[in-house]
């Protein structure tokens, strides 16, 4: 077994245990695209497990970015998510940004938040790359979000 395909078992093994009910709707993917959502969840889980633990701080946030540039250019860590997440990227050719996105999100989960109440507004936070990632898997883009229709 290759490394990528070892990567892409402990990927799925992440997201059947911790993705709970969600890990369900990838069961009606291709294997191909089951495996993508699999590699990208891991990826994810990782990145915002890193700001939900107590006393969390931004340094461990900063060693995974380093990580993930590394990763982007085929350098791996010992992190067995890696090798999968790659393939992944480079196979359905999701810009790099949104990881970059994904980790700015979860970074700004470590400041602490005033609540007003005000208008809800989308947040550039963690959700919006999240939803860009899942659309650039083919197969997922019949329904682009409005910001990305084109109005007539």
């Amino acid at each position: 077994m290759t490394a990528v395909d070892q990567s892409y078992r402990y990927c799925v093994r992440v997201a059947r245990s911790r993705a709970k009910n969600f890990y369900y709707s990838f069961v009606l993917l291709s294997a191909q695209q089951r495996k993508a959502m699999c590699a990208i969840y891991a990826f994810m889980r990782y990145c915002d497990d890193l700001s939900d633990e107590p006393g969390a701080s931004r340094a461990p946030i900063d060693r995974w970015r380093a990580e993930l540039d590394d990763a982007l250019q085929g350098r791996f860590s010992a992190h067995p998510v890696w090798p999968a997440f790659h393939h992944t990227v480079r196979r359905f050719g999701i810009p790099h940004e949104y990881f970059h996105q994904m980790i700015e999100g979860v970074t700004g989960d470590l400041q602490p938040r005033l609540h007003h109440r005000v208008r809800q507004t989308p947040s550039l936070r963690a959700d919006q790359p999240t939803h860009r990632l899942i659309e650039t898997l083919p197969g997922l883009r019949e329904h682009p979000p409005l910001a990305h229709r084109r109005v007539r």
